[in-house]
């Protein structure tokens, strides 16, 4: 079950991303507050996923990243993709990989957490997501 939910959610956002609104969001950053640590945020998503019953969606992004913008645009919409992911999924943004002048808005330790999800995979930018199970283990990834 939790296989074909993540493979759901991998197709779901990738197809997202391939028809969405044409036109990109202001270049503004994620909606996550940068003196959070990357694994405060992901901490504080499991305690919520357990409550829930919900997986966890962790979205690496950055302010200077189009796809990013569509991949938040997505998860905040109201159609039926994006109502399904919100409803099976607790979404955790995390920003990561900032320009040197905007480097302040970076989570704590977000770039070592993306690469710790990551793993031996090529490094594929940005926009990056790890789809967890409620005891924080990687059920799957934008790079799988």
């Amino acid at each position: 079950m939790t296989r074909l939910v993540v493979r759901r959610a991998l197709t779901s956002t990738a197809f997202a991303l391939m028809i969405g609104p044409s036109g990109l969001a202001a270049q503004s950053a994620p909606s996550t507050h940068p003196a959070i640590a990357a694994t405060t945020l992901v901490a504080t998503g499991i305690a919520k996923a357990k409550s829930e019953r919900k997986m966890i969606f962790v979205d690496f992004g950055a302010s200077w990243c189009g796809w990013c913008h569509r991949l938040d645009k997505f998860l905040a919409d109201t159609s039926a993709a994006g109502r399904a992911m919100r409803d099976n999924f607790v979404i955790v943004p995390v920003v990561v990989l900032e320009t040197a002048e905007l480097a302040a808005l970076n989570n704590p330790g977000s770039d070592s957490l993306r690469n710790a999800y990551r793993g031996t995979a090529p490094d594929d930018g940005l926009p990056f997501f790890a789809i967890l199970d409620t005891a924080g283990r990687v059920a799957g990834t934008s790079n799988a």
